[in-house]
């Protein structure tokens, strides 16, 4: 299942893709990834199965080949490499057989994008055109200037209370369709971060899936887990909600037998500056610390 970046409405997010694919000569299109303004798009890691007949593809923005890697010397699909990518415009991931191999069935492809509506520090740095009142931002803050003398920190990340962990063995018949341990909520004036997921293969792809369910969005993931790493691994993301995450092991074929699974998941509070940039309720109080420290422009400008 594509990631659906219109579906980050707690930017920024990183969400995964995890995908068994067939591998054709003219290239098979593993996701395409266009129309998605005002948000951005980062590629952020990818992972492949090892074949001696396969090649990886990504272009970005236009830009043909920008990633063209033999799936032979790449990491086995356990680890992912780590990329820096950031698509304005469009994003394609295509998988390609050498030319008289054929259809290369079976072949996971694994990926995860950051996504966010850019601030003016993140429109800086990709050549974005600003408005006249993010120009004054940049004045203000002297965003620009910073950037260039490599003194500039992006206001990014989260400061967790609590990091914790959750691995369980799963027996199900088929069309059980069990929900993962428990659901993941948060507290008032909290927010569960999903960090981490890892699982069991099946014998077979298409066959078993991880869904994850967010807040009043449904299934803004589906995970093939024959695709996900190995349990020795952990595939890295950072879905925020504000209320709960359910996990399902959606099985509707297939009998599981002590199938693991391991997740691992954070809880913060949310921050005054989240509560502007996802347009939640804001308290009286909460409003006049707004006001004293700026944070309005903060959030636009995305510098600390």
């Amino acid at each position: 299942m594509a990631i659906d970046p219109r579906k980050n409405v707690l930017y920024p997010e990183i969400q995964m893709a995890a995908d068994v694919v067939t591998a054709t000569e003219s290239g098979v299109e593993v996701a395409s990834y266009s129309g998605y303004k005002p948000y951005i798009a980062q590629l952020k890691d990818l992972a492949t199965s090892r074949n001696p007949n396969t090649t990886v593809r990504v272009s970005v923005d236009g830009a043909a080949e920008v990633v063209k890697s033999a799936t032979l010397a790449r990491y086995d699909y356990d680890v992912s490499e780590e990329l820096e990518l950031p698509a304005l415009s469009t994003l394609v991931i295509t998988l390609a057989s050498d030319v008289g191999s054929g259809n290369i069935p079976g072949q996971i492809v694994r990926h995860s994008l950051r996504v966010t509506k850019p601030t003016v520090f993140e429109k800086i740095r990709f050549g974005l055109r600003l408005t006249d009142d993010e120009k004054k931002l940049d004045e203000k803050y002297g965003i620009s200037k910073k950037i260039d003398s490599g003194i500039m920190k992006m206001l990014d990340g989260t400061q967790f209370l609590k990091i914790k962990e959750f691995a369980t063995r799963i027996t199900a018949a088929a069309g059980a369709n069990p929900i993962i341990g428990r659901e993941l909520h948060a507290t008032t004036g909290m927010k569960v971060v999903l960090l981490g997921i890892t699982s069991d293969a099946p014998v077979a792809a298409n066959t078993v899936f991880i869904r994850v369910d967010r807040d009043e969005y449904p299934e803004i993931q589906n995970y093939d887990t024959y695709a996900l790493p190995t349990v020795s691994e952990m595939a890295k993301i950072y879905i925020p909600a504000t209320d709960v995450i359910k996990l399902t092991l959606l099985n509707p074929a297939t009998n599981v037998v002590n199938h693991l699974v391991r997740i691992k998941y954070g809880i913060a509070k949310i921050s005054l500056l989240e509560r502007i940039r996802w347009n939640l309720a804001i308290e009286p109080e909460e409003q006049t610390i707004i006001d004293e420290l700026e944070l309005e422009d903060v959030v636009k400008a995305g510098v600390i």
